[in-house]
């Protein structure tokens, strides 16, 4: 007696759609590998680069296409207090991928040029009485870290409890172009 083939069309229809899943899961793995890949060659290149040593320096490499993220770098300038937010620098919170932490961000000048420096951590617990703000003249020797745009798994920031989850993450609450005073400047 002869076997017949006589597929279900429900299973039959089903495992179409999970291979065209599994193919595109595995082409959006492919295109990431390439991603990653130079994503790598650019942090090799810019931490194997000879550290800047100005802003200006790092304005003009990002706006030659070099990478710049983590590229060494050490500035002589001073940090300021921000005229915005009742003079109190920025807290973002953070995380290790163990625990959330708040980062204290300065603005810092360096010629005619200002960046935010990340100068101290400290747990929530240590909120109500924060670390203290660096003042005046003072060398900086560090790594640059490009602004990190929010996602939608970004906590949305608050104001009133000065929060904020990404660097920047709220261009229209808070113009941090007008944070140093005298400075008026374009934010991208």
């Amino acid at each position: 007696m002869p076997v017949r083939f006589k597929p279900f069309w429900g299973l039959t229809i089903i495992t179409l759609i999970f291979c065209a899943i599994l193919f595109s899961l595995g082409t959006w793995q492919y295109k990431r590998l390439f991603w990653k890949a130079d994503l790598l060659v650019a942090i090799d290149k810019a931490a194997n680069a000879p550290p800047l040593t100005s802003l200006a320096q790092a304005r003009q490499a990002l706006e030659d296409g070099e990478p710049l993220d983590f590229r060494r770098i050490e500035l002589h300038g001073e940090f300021v207090t921000p005229h915005v937010n009742g003079g109190v620098a920025f807290h973002l919170m953070r995380s290790n991928g163990k625990k959330f932490y708040w980062r204290l961000y300065q603005p810092y000048l360096d010629g005619a040029d200002y960046a935010f420096i990340a100068t101290n951590s400290f747990d929530e617990g240590e909120k109500a009485s924060p670390p203290a703000e660096l003042t005046g003249k003072s060398a900086v020797i560090g790594y640059v870290r490009m602004v990190q745009k929010a996602n939608r798994f970004t906590p949305k920031p608050t104001v009133e409890k000065n929060r904020w989850f990404a660097f920047n993450g709220s261009p229209d609450l808070l113009d941090w172009a007008k944070v140093v005073p005298g400075e008026t400047v374009e934010t991208r």
